[in-house]
């Protein structure tokens, strides 16, 4: 299988890291409230998206989590969280001495490509959004933009107000669509192609609270991390995501079990 390129970490420094990470209590003595009871190494499937324009030429692209993508139903905020435009850079190796996650998993690209063509919309929407409430659209600033529009009299301010409102918000998913997608927001997205699959290597935690026996799951990802911390930092998505979705969490817990 071909994988991203990462830094290995030796079991020891990852264990004591993630035991780092365990809720405590108490200013100075910090007693465990959990105990951290797995954390294998899991290599997890994602699929490059290139993002074509009408002419078809490449204006970006992108990864998207294959496992979750195709197995669990999220809604538009959730699948932002399924997003590594910072890996589509780095170097790939095959590496052929571990498991893939996904080798008893039927992946379904149609459902990818729904995520994909979701995003393409949600993005395309914004700018035409955009483009209707002031000539200058795409990344205006809101006040400079709606001077354009509407003559700043007391008798507008409410108009003027909405507007900004409005302006601010398809920025916003525009802004938020062009950074997953690692796509400049004046461009124009026709497409996105489904490629090839690359796996990532992500450990997963689960920590196990002392009173509730309770399961909370943590993630690391450690393309192009140079170090645990910054491995957390890049599993935040995957962390946030189980914390938002039962599914995802199910099928993260269930990924676990089979390591």
């Amino acid at each position: 299988m071909r994988v991203l390129s990462s830094r290995e970490f030796d079991s020891e420094s990852v264990q004591e890291f993630f035991e780092s990470k365990s809720k405590k209590r108490g200013l100075f003595k910090r007693e465990p409230l959990e105990n951290v009871i797995h954390f294998p190494l899991i290599w997890r499937p994602f699929r490059y998206v290139h993002w074509l324009d009408e002419e078809g030429e490449g204006v970006g692209i992108s990864l998207i989590d294959e496992e979750l993508s195709s197995s669990v139903v999220l809604n538009e905020d959730e699948q932002i969280l399924l997003w590594r435009p910072r890996y589509a850079n780095l170097e790939t190796h095959e590496c052929k001495k571990s498991k893939p996650a996904d080798s008893d998993v039927t992946v379904d690209d149609d459902s990818v490509q729904k995520i994909v063509d979701a995003l393409v919309k949600r993005r395309n929407d914004a700018q035409d959004a955009l483009e209707e409430l002031t000539p200058e659209g795409r990344g205006a600033d809101p006040q400079t933009a709606l001077a354009l529009v509407i003559p700043r009299t007391p008798s507008r301010q409410r108009k003027r107000e909405k507007i900004a409102d409005e302006i601010r918000y398809h920025h916003g998913i525009l802004a938020g669509t062009s950074l997953v997608s690692d796509v400049a927001q004046e461009a124009k997205v026709q497409r996105g192609e489904i490629r090839d699959r690359v796996y990532v290597g992500t450990y997963l935690a689960e920590f196990r609270t002392h009173k509730t026996d309770d399961i909370r799951l943590g993630a690391m990802e450690t393309p192009g991390a140079s170090s645990l911390r910054s491995a957390w930092s890049l599993g935040r998505a995957l962390t946030r995501l189980c914390e938002l979705s039962d599914a995802s969490r199910k099928l993260i817990e269930e990924t676990i079990s089979k390591s």
